[in-house]
Parts: structure tokens; C-alpha cells; sequence
């Protein structure tokens, strides 16, 4: 599968909602940097609601999982 199959972001301006797609967590699949240049557009495009879509994850590494986990609570894990 290709990259914007396994992961996507999407953001609608007008409805201040941002749709993450994540269906994958595989070990070598580059989450790290794509999460970290995803969450930083939420905020310079002053996101007020995001959309986390899994229902077509397999699975696969749970540092990828708590990695996004980071970014989505307030407090430090």
C-alpha cells in the first residue's frame, strides 16, 4: 500500500475540522514526522475539531500508537 493509503490528513477551513486517517501503525511506517508536520498544520490552520479515523487499522507498533496518543492528550504520558 502506498503512504496516502496507510495515513492522510484532510482539513476543512470552513467547518474548522480536521479528519486524520490512520490505518496503520506498522514499525516502518514513517508516522513520526508525518504526525508531527500533520499537528502542526492543525494549529496554523486554527483547528478547532479533529477526526481521528482507525476502523481500518490492522495493528502493528505500539510506540506508532502512543506516539499519536502524545499528541492527542493534554498532560505527558
Amino acid at each position: 500500500m502506498n503512504l496516502q493509503n496507510m495515513r492522510s490528513l484532510r482539513i476543512d477551513a470552513n467547518n474548522q475540522t480536521a479528519f486524520l486517517d490512520v490505518n496503520s501503525f506498522r514499525k516502518r511506517l514513517p508516522v513520526k514526522k508525518f504526525f508531527k508536520q500533520s499537528f502542526r498544520s492543525i494549529r496554523k490552520h486554527h483547528i478547532n475539531y479533529l477526526v481521528v479515523d482507525v476502523r481500518g487499522n490492522g495493528g502493528g507498533s505500539v510506540t506508532n500508537s502512543t506516539l499519536l496518543s502524545k499528541y492527542l492528550v493534554d498532560q505527558k504520558i
